[in-house]
């Protein structure tokens, strides 16, 4: 008999060995892991954290509480990965810093797996500590497909390291720039590192650049000549570095656009900052500068403000040097001068007799090559004095009109009777001769407001007159600093121009500098004058002779002096020539500069060689104008300037702005010094004599060298001057003597007096039958007290008024 084994079904053994397995697994441990992206951290990094199981098995759900630095991270999102990477996840925050995380899959495992479970993603702060630090895991719970929770075992908290890092930049600019072309514009930014900007002390452990490109490309791609260092200002109180740096000077006109860059420890790897951030090109662009050109300057054609005492300008272009403010009608009060807006003003009385037309003050100017015209004047009055003024313009002087906005209520202060920036009418534009007045146009005083009448002795005063335009045809050239005269090489005939334009003023150069280079400045009017700003101030004056100094002797190829460039060619053969006797050291030889008959100048310039002997065996001791410019030069009205180099010794005096021409024949004392011992006769040869007169440069082809002075027998020509004046004593103020200089413009008896301050005469000079010319009185006050005095020219019918003072 067989006897059969009972079967168990092979569906219910596979079934059997499934539950098997699964059991097992739920039985055995599992070991989770957590993993960073990267260890190390930089501000504005992302970094992912993985979970993900080493061993194969059943996980088909996890959930853990996370907790992280709030200070250091922001958490971003929750994927499932892996294991979990068809199901679902989700993270929540429980409370600042900690999140409850939970991934399940969503279908059954075919059979038992390892690896990733979720995926959370954060972001590195911009701003946090530096340092170790590490996530830490609680609540870890991982669950088979059937719900049996897996032992898992401790999970390991992973660690990391926040770097030292730039984390923000900023430019901080406006988004767009306007620059006029010549001035400087500082870019700003600002940076924040971590763990380096906290510390003022670290500043030099970050650089940034401004840069500025021509094209509105990502700065990462701009040419390295595009970059400029910035300077470290400051240490902000958030703590970011702030930073400056020129971006406009010497750059053209146009559209420009402006970044910038920073590193850290110099590792070269940049990080870009545009408006409101990190650059970007549309949340944080870069900043647009545009380079705008130089507006027309507005030139001062005449300015009187009186505090000289003169009725002249104390400022003007050229051709106006002698406008004067006249006075019709009424009469200049004592001298004619008084307390003023700021200093001294015009002072007057007489307008009582009132009639229309008749009674005003006057000014005759050229507005040739100007427009867009403009007037400023200040008027006061004493309460009997004329109330109500008109500016009126004419061109003939006979036929006048009104000046629109030009009607003027004087009153007893500086404030009520003003015409500020007043624009005159077109037609007045580019005229050789233009008078405009101030005249009375009724007969009311100023106070009592009652329609009273102006008394006999009610003043009105004038100050601050100012008359201004712009060149509409303005056009650049370029100057060489020094050479004024434009003639391609700086030597003593620079010193010239000076004189001739001494205090005039005009455009300033674009972009100014003292180097041997061509620089760009509108034109002047006159053109000539552009040079004579050797300085680049925007004003003739002392400084510009420095200039001439420190590039003398110097060329350039866009001189006029018909060459095409280069040195000017000067003549080297001499003029005239003296032969000195062998000198032994310490002895001196003296010379003149003398010419055949006279010359009329207001400066002169010469060069003499010394030939025979080595630049170390003589000295110039001395060398002064004579004749015509010692007057000028005991008043300091002369600019003055000498040069000695190796065989030459070249000198020029002119004097400063405009001058009635001398006449004279004896020009300059030359005293030559002997260093060493002369073994030899040494010649001396004149090069070159130039006078200046009335702003030409005549050479002097009769001019020699000679060991006396000259005696001229030509007889002068009538040269009076064009108005007897009375001009200012020099010096002023004097101790005990003083001389008082003036002006005869025809032949009569002249009286001057002079008076104290309570009107005493204490001096009379009385000259019978002078003839036109300058004059001068020697006044001694040797036995007076110290004071204020009055001294009083008559001539003719003309009687002028001066104030000096004797300071003992």
């Amino acid at each position: 008999m067989i006897i059969r084994k009972p079967t168990i079904p092979i569906s219910i053994s596979f079934t059997l060995l499934f539950w098997l397995a699964i059991n097992y697994s739920a039985a055995a441990q599992v070991t989770l892991n957590a993993e960073l992206s990267s260890s190390e951290l930089y501000a504005g990094d992302e970094i992912e954290l993985t979970l993900s199981a080493t061993y194969n098995s059943d996980a088909y759900f996890i959930s853990i509480e996370l907790a992280y630095d709030i200070e250091i991270f922001e958490f971003l999102a929750i994927q499932p990965s892996g294991i979990t990477a068809t199901g679902v996840a989700f993270a929540d925050h429980l409370s600042p810093g900690v999140i409850g995380a939970s991934a399940s899959r969503t279908d059954q495992q075919v059979s038992n797996a390892s690896g990733g479970l979720m995926v959370l993603t954060f972001r590195v702060r911009e701003k946090t500590p530096v340092g170790d630090g590490s996530f830490s895991f609680d609540e870890v719970k991982l669950a088979n497909s059937s719900g049996t929770e897996i032992d898992t075992g401790p999970l390991e908290s992973p660690t990391f390291e926040v770097m030292e890092s730039i984390a923000l930049v900023e430019l901080t600019t406006p988004a767009s720039i306007d620059v006029t072309e010549g001035d400087e514009y500082q870019a700003t930014g600002r940076v924040y590192a971590n763990g380096v900007t906290g510390d003022e002390e670290n500043s030099e452990r970050i650089r940034m650049w401004a840069g500025v490109n021509e094209q509105d490309t990502n700065p990462a791609t701009w040419d390295e000549s595009s970059w400029q260092l910035m300077e470290f200002t400051e240490q902000d109180s958030e703590d970011y570095f702030l930073y400056t740096g020129e971006i406009a000077f010497m750059r053209e006109t146009g559209e420009y656009y402006v970044a910038i860059r920073t590193d850290l420890d110099e590792d070269l790897n940049y990080k870009y900052g545009g408006i409101n951030g990190e650059w970007d090109s549309s949340e944080s662009p870069s900043a647009v500068m545009e380079i705008l050109e130089q507006p027309p300057f507005r030139y001062t054609i005449a300015e009187w403000d009186f505090v000289g005492e003169t009725v002249l300008p104390r400022l003007s272009t050229p051709v106006n040097q002698t406008s004067e403010v006249e006075l019709y009608g009424a009469s200049f009060s004592g001298d004619g001068f008084t307390s003023g807006s700021t200093g001294l003003a015009l002072n007057s009385s007489g307008w009582h007799e009132f009639a229309e037309g008749e009674n005003y003050w006057q000014i005759v100017i050229s507005t040739e090559n100007f427009e867009q015209l403009r007037i400023t004047s200040k008027q006061y009055g004493s309460g009997t004095g004329p109330r109500d003024f008109q500016i009126q313009s004419s061109l003939n002087g006979e036929t006048w009109e009104d000046v629109p906005g030009g009607a003027i209520e004087v009153g007893t202060n500086w404030t009520t009777g003003v015409v500020d920036q007043l624009p005159l009418p077109e037609a007045l534009n580019d005229q050789p001769e233009l008078y405009i007045r101030w005249v009375q146009t009724d007969s009311l005083r100023i106070s009592p407001n009652d329609a009273s009448a102006v008394a006999a002795g009610g003043t009105n005063r004038i100050d601050d007159i100012v008359i201004t335009g712009i060149n509409p045809n303005a056009k650049r050239i370029s100057v060489w600093p020094g050479d004024t005269n434009h003639d391609g090489v700086v030597d003593e005939l620079d010193v010239i121009p000076l004189g001739y334009y001494w205090l005039s003023e005009g455009p300033k150069p674009i972009y100014n500098s003292s180097d041997w280079a061509a620089r760009d400045v509108e034109a002047w009017i006159p053109e000539a004058a552009t040079y004579a700003d050797a300085s680049g101030s925007g004003r003739v004056d002392h400084n510009d002779l420095q200039l001439v100094g420190l590039h003398f002797g110097k060329t350039h190829p866009e001189g006029s002096s018909g060459s095409g460039g280069g040195r000017q060619k000067r003549s080297v053969s001499a003029i005239s020539s003296i032969t000195l006797d062998p000198l032994v050291a310490g002895e001196t030889a003296e010379l003149y500069l003398i010419v055949d008959g006279t010359v009329s100048l207001s400066g002169l310039s010469f060069r003499i060689s010394v030939n025979g002997i080595d630049p170390e065996s003589w000295s110039t001791e001395t060398a002064v104008p004579i004749e015509w410019g010692e007057e000028w030069q005991r008043e300091n009205r002369l600019i003055e300037f000498q040069a000695s180099h190796d065989d030459f010794l070249a000198a020029t005096w002119i004097h400063k702005g405009f001058s009635d021409q001398v006449k004279a024949s004896n020009l300059a004392r030359i005293v030559i010094k002997a260093e060493k011992d002369w073994e030899t006769p040494v010649s001396i040869n004149l090069l070159r004599a130039v006078a200046a007169s009335e702003r030409n440069t005549v050479p002097l082809r009769n001019a020699a060298l000679s060991s006396e002075l000259s005696v001229s027998l030509e007889p002068e020509a009538d040269e009076r001057p064009g108005k007897t004046k009375l001009l200012p004593n020099y010096p002023n103020p004097f101790n005990p003597a003083t001389t008082i200089p003036y002006t005869l413009s025809d032949p009569g008896d002249v009286q001057l007096e002079v008076f104290d301050a309570i009107g005493r005469r204490v001096a009379l000079f009385q000259r019978k039958a002078q003839q036109p010319g300058r004059h001068t009185i020697e006044f001694d006050a040797s036995t007076l007290s110290s004071g204020l005095y009055l001294y009083r020219l008559q001539t003719n019918g003309i009687v002028q008024t001066r104030k000096m003072t004797l300071l003992k």
